[in-house]
């Protein structure tokens, strides 16, 4: 059993939301939610990064890692879950 699918949605987004809006390593910018729980999912907590510094730390491209990452979140009910709240709280 993977850690991932002993979490709820609830936890996760706690989670991305204390690692919102520390300074990437990468650019000095706040972390979005969004980057947030891409580097929670690739198991990136202590310093989370922005998606095109996740992307240059995995050495992927930004579209291939953007394409993993959605199939995983839809593979898992917690980073689905997680992904549908990020994105209606940044429509409010």
């Amino acid at each position: 059993m993977n850690a991932d699918d002993r979490i709820t949605t609830e936890s996760l987004v706690r989670e991305i939301q204390a690692m919102a809006d520390e300074l990437c390593p990468h650019c000095d910018q706040p972390v979005s939610l969004e980057d947030a729980l891409r580097c929670r999912a690739f198991g990136s907590k202590r310093r989370p990064k922005c998606f095109a510094g996740l992307a240059d730390f995995l050495g992927e491209s930004a579209d291939v890692l953007d394409a993993q990452l959605q199939d995983y979140f839809e593979q898992r009910d917690c980073y689905r879950g997680a992904w549908e709240w990020i994105q209606s709280h940044n429509d409010e």
